[in-house]
């Protein structure tokens, strides 16, 4: 879960448009809810603006000083490249606060938690951030996925779907027999 929640923050960074991790991000803050989200994403809509830029249309929408303050550092989040994007999601979105309500009478499962986004803190550890960074970040995570899932596995296929893919090892079954 919280990888996932880091990584629809990556995606939403390079693509402002994604409504799925629009959504997964916004709705961690506490009291907004899916109604604010359908307002925001009228307001894109109607306005022909990614999802982050509605957010500088918020005025027709009734939030309270909180929930604006949140959004807006939400939006600066998201457009922000120069400070490491793990810091970001952290402190100033706060998701270490949430993560530690959510799982506070569960303290082995939050330093398991803790765990994990520490692991992704090195992704960006020592880096020059850039949004091309975090695009090829993305990427190599969608090909280790690629590869994780045909892992150890016999995959079946004609030549036509085999075209331009590669293998350790491949065997041709019946080819030297008359079908």
């Amino acid at each position: 879960e919280e990888i996932k929640d880091f990584i629809s923050f990556l995606k939403l960074k390079v693509n402002p448009y994604s409504i799925i991790d629009f959504e997964r991000i916004i709705l961690l803050n506490p009291g907004i809810g899916a109604a604010t989200v359908e307002k925001i994403k009228k307001i894109a809509d109607k306005k022909d603006l990614s999802l982050i830029s509605a957010l500088n249309h918020l005025e027709t929408i009734k939030l309270n000083d909180n929930h604006i303050n949140v959004i807006k550092n939400l939006k600066n989040a998201l457009l922000d490249f120069n400070l490491n994007p793990y810091n970001i999601f952290m402190k100033t979105l706060g998701y270490d606060k949430i993560i530690a309500k959510k799982y506070e009478k569960e303290p082995e499962k939050l330093a398991e938690k803790f765990e994990n986004l520490v692991v992704l803190s090195e992704w960006f550890r020592n880096k020059i951030i850039s949004k091309d960074l975090i695009k090829n970040m993305l990427d190599s995570l969608i090909e280790t996925e690629k590869k994780e899932k045909t892992k150890n596995k016999v995959i079946l296929s004609t030549i036509h779907a085999a075209k331009g893919l590669e293998w350790g090892n491949v065997f041709l079954a019946c080819c030297n027999e008359k079908i």
